[in-house]
């Protein structure tokens, strides 16, 4: 969603079933023991990731352009650390061992800010730190297998019309609707490119075996039509 609509909807919005079920083993595979590491989750949202992090001995920041999102990570996790911060311009004297930017990049309506958000994350990592960016899949983009959401385009959609703009409503909330923008995925390697850093793996999550038996039908879609891109970046060497 924009920027513009996240900052309203704000606390309103939660983590969802396919960020925790797919996404987060993902994560906790590429990062493997974080205990004593310092990270930063870089729109944080709900603050969902960074609780799971601190679970495991972690030590976190979350940032959000949202005041509304800051607050709610701050009653759900009293004890942690979270600062209303703009993704793109970072002020930060901490460095990190990862950063995380999830499903923040789609949010931009021109690769200008990507590649400034892109950079003022990677500025953040130390020497040896790494830069996890994860956007949506294009093969799921362009589905329509969304359980909640429902998706529609201002034009045709084709995957090579640069900065298009996909509107989503929900199906079990009429009051949220918001817009991402889409991206080819050599659109985000340009960005990750001019901001210094290099691409050192892609994934590209699908659900682990067990979650057949919980949901054959979400299983078998999510196999067929990824739901996300995860790169990890670090600092040219």
């Amino acid at each position: 969603m924009t920027e513009e609509e996240w900052i309203k909807i704000g606390n309103n919005w939660k983590t969802t079933s396919s960020k925790v079920q797919i996404l987060f083993p993902t994560l906790d595979s590429i990062m493997g023991d974080i205990s004593g590491k310092e990270i930063l989750d870089s729109g944080c949202g709900d603050g969902a990731f960074i609780r799971r992090c601190k679970e495991k001995d972690a030590i976190t920041m979350g940032i959000d352009i949202s005041d509304k999102a800051i607050e709610g990570c701050k009653n759900s996790d009293p004890l942690g650390k979270y600062l209303i911060m703009d993704t793109k311009n970072i002020i930060l004297e901490e460095e990190f061992d990862w950063v995380l930017s999830l499903f923040v990049l789609l949010s931009f309506d021109n690769k200008k800010k990507i590649e400034d958000a892109i950079k003022s994350m990677g500025q953040r990592l130390n020497k040896t730190g790494k830069l996890v960016i994860v956007i949506p899949h294009p093969t799921f983009e362009e589905s329509d297998n969304a359980e909640t959401m429902k998706r529609s385009f201002d034009e045709e959609y084709l995957y090579s019309k640069k900065g298009l703009k996909i509107n989503y409503k929900s199906k079990t909330k009429g009051y949220l609707a918001f817009t991402d923008f889409h991206w080819m995925i050599e659109d985000y390697v340009e960005c990750i490119k001019k901001a210094g850093l290099v691409i050192e793996d892609i994934k590209e999550p699908i659900p682990a075996e067990k979650y057949k038996e919980e949901n054959l039908d979400i299983y078998t879609k999510r196999v067929k039509y990824p739901t996300m891109i995860v790169f990890v970046c670090s600092r040219k060497r």
